[in-house]
This record gives structure tokens, sequence and C-alpha cells, in this order.
């Protein structure tokens, strides 16, 4: 279970972060090398007397230190050393928007701004929410600002005039005061096809 390195067994543990896109693109990995030590190790009470490392970190609320404890790097600087009863293979979903998901929570205007300033791909976060009937009030409501800011959020300058036509066949109330908002909200090169 701990560390070790000898002259026939090498025991090492890796930290494995794999983060869930929702089908945006492939899920991104990181592996983080630890080295997972005894907690007598940790609190200096090995064999020959050793003091103890500092943390190094402030403990979190409700951390139990006899179950989970940290100290200094104790090889490289690249290796944290880790204690505790942690095992086995466990899925943390992070939602990093804030919305459930990746954007599939409550239909808004600001929750679609937020997620598309996370988005890897707009046209397809887009295209997403224009196929889920949910969000047909907040695509009807767009005001000529509203929509102007959607194509604010739009980082792939070729994107622009596709996502701006698909917006605004969602707008019954589309006008002359939309094509100008988006006119001002698009690249410069964009403008003549979003027009």
């Amino acid at each position: 279970k701990s560390s070790y390195s000898g002259l026939l067994i090498n025991v090492h543990h890796v930290l494995k972060i794999k983060i869930k896109t929702s089908g945006f693109s492939t899920d991104p990995k990181s592996e983080i090398p630890i080295q997972i030590v005894t907690p007598d190790y940790v609190t200096g009470q090995q064999a020959g007397g050793d003091n103890a490392p500092e943390l190094s970190a402030p403990v979190l609320d409700g951390w139990d230190l006899d179950q989970v404890t940290t100290a200094a790097p104790a090889s490289t600087p690249t290796t944290m050393v880790y204690g505790g009863g942690v095992t086995g293979e466990e899925d943390i979903v992070v939602d990093p928007l804030g919305i459930d998901g990746m954007g599939g929570g409550e239909a808004t205007l600001q929750g679609l701004l937020k997620e598309l300033g996370s988005s890897i791909s707009a046209k397809t976060t887009i295209g997403d929410r224009i196929a889920d009937g949910n969000w047909d009030g907040v695509f009807a409501s767009l005001q000529p600002r509203d929509f102007a800011a959607i194509l604010g959020k739009v980082t792939i300058d070729f994107d622009q005039a596709e996502i701006a036509d698909m917006v605004a066949s969602k707008i019954p109330t589309y006008s002359c005061a939309h094509v100008v908002a988006a006119y001002h909200a698009v690249t410069e090169w964009v403008r003549e096809q979003v027009v």
C-alpha cells in the first residue's frame, strides 16, 4: 500500500484526473505522481526519529487527520506525499459552469451566456439549446442587445454568421434592430455575411 522502491519491486501511485466534457471534445486526462506513506512517517514516529515535516497546506474543515494526512514532498518537488485509507477509483463530477450537466439546467439568457463563455464549440452549444424545447422561450424573447450578447460570446469568427442565422430563425420578432446589433457584435469581416 505504501510507496516503495526496492531492488526488485517498485510500488508507486498516481492520482488520475479526467475532465468529462459532455461530448464537446475528447475527455482530457492528467496524471500526478504521489507518494503514499504510513501515518507514522508523517507524524515523525518512524524509525530513526526524524522530525515530521510540516503540513504543506491548511487542513480543510471536516477532514479527519487520523484518516488523511499531508506532508511536504518527500523525494522530488513534483511528488506529493499523502497518507490515509483512500482506495479504488471514483468519478468526481465538477460543474465548471455552475449549470447542471454542462448547460442542461434552467433555460435563461444568463445561463446561456455563461455556458458560451466556457464552451469549446459555441455552434454546438447553440445547436443543442435550439434543439431543446425548454429553451424556445429564451430564444423567442431575445431583444437586439441579447442577440448581440450571444454573438459577442462566439470566439470563432467563422461561426459567427452561421450562429447568427441559427438564433435569428428562433426569434419570431426578428427586426432591423437585431440586424444592427448583430452587425456591431461580430468581427468586421463577418458583417457582410450577417447582414
